[in-house]
């Protein structure tokens, strides 16, 4: 959703009401996460007297994004049918393409379509033309 500069400041006042938190509440949280403005620049931004850094409205959008999260998590509605679990994970796949990088080198030979590899380009299984016993049509013998 793209918002004027100038108006940003309602959203996060509207979500700061949401949030039943006070402006004290906001500036502590926000100190925590990493946030380094004053409850004084908080509350001018939140009045739409001064602006406020990209990242600092990109602390104080975490933390009232988690604290909206954590007060209407319970008031979502719950599914009939659950998903599935994702499958367990296997293998670590960087072990696993070690592992096969390791066996290939130590048979000297490469990694490629004969050892059932995907995504790798076929070897050129076109013939010498002059083993080729009869000549394609529009080709010259």
């Amino acid at each position: 959703m793209k918002v004027e500069p100038d108006a940003r400041h309602h959203l996060f006042e509207r979500a700061l009401q949401r949030a039943e938190w006070t402006l004290q509440q906001l500036w502590l949280q926000s100190l925590h996460t990493g946030g380094t403005a004053s409850v004084f620049d908080l509350e001018a931004f939140l009045y739409g007297l001064a602006p406020l850094a990209a990242g600092q409205q990109d602390v104080l959008a975490h933390v009232l994004n988690e604290r909206l999260s954590d007060l209407y998590e319970s008031a979502k509605l719950p599914y009939l049918v659950t998903p599935s679990a994702p499958p367990p994970a296997g293998e670590d796949p960087l072990a696993v393409l070690h592992e096969l990088l390791a066996a290939s080198l130590c048979r000297n030979q490469p990694v490629g379509p004969a050892d059932g590899q995907p995504g790798r380009p076929a070897e050129n299984t076109r013939t010498d033309p002059a083993e080729r016993s009869e000549a394609a049509p529009g080709e010259m013998a």
